[in-house]
């Protein structure tokens, strides 16, 4: 019997089939990779926006934070497994995992805790907006374009 996984997957077609896959998957990279290369410059959104015209959705929340706050809340409610945060972070200085970089940090949630256990972090994120909120070390940046060397981090969290 094949595993569920490996049903959903293109792996176990035929070749004719999985090519078939390939072209659909290329024309839609096509269609979208000038949204793709606009989202991933380092060009201010709404410059991208104007140059994309709409194919551009705005995904920061420099413009509205409290649509932020709105979607952490509906997760705190709704999500199936609450709020990590905590347990991340203990998890991280149990296992001496040091030091932490928050992708995404958004409002420092995560930083909170870890700083309450001892670990030294670094709060990455692409709105200013989010990062004036976050103590401490903070990276207005792009988690495409990480300016750290590599094994600069002990762990790296995205939550």
């Amino acid at each position: 019997m094949m595993p569920s996984w490996m049903r959903r997957s293109i792996w176990h077609l035929p070749l004719a089939k999985k090519q078939s896959t390939d072209r659909r998957c290329d024309r839609r990279y096509e269609m979208y990779a000038p949204a793709i290369s606009y989202r991933r410059s380092r060009l201010p959104y709404s410059a991208k926006n104007e140059a994309m015209g709409s194919q551009v959705a705005d995904f920061d929340y420099d413009s509205d934070p409290e649509r932020f706050r709105a979607n952490q809340r509906a997760v705190e409610k709704y999500g199936l497994y609450g709020d990590v945060h905590e347990a991340v972070a203990r998890r991280l200085a149990a296992e001496g995992l040091k030091p932490v970089l928050d992708l995404g940090c958004g409002e420092g949630r995560f930083i909170r805790h870890a700083r309450s256990r001892g670990l030294p972090t670094i709060a990455l994120d692409y709105s200013a907006t989010m990062l004036k909120t976050v103590a401490g070390t903070r990276v207005l940046g792009d988690a495409c374009y990480l300016p750290f060397a590599s094994s600069t981090f002990g762990g790296i969290v995205a939550l």
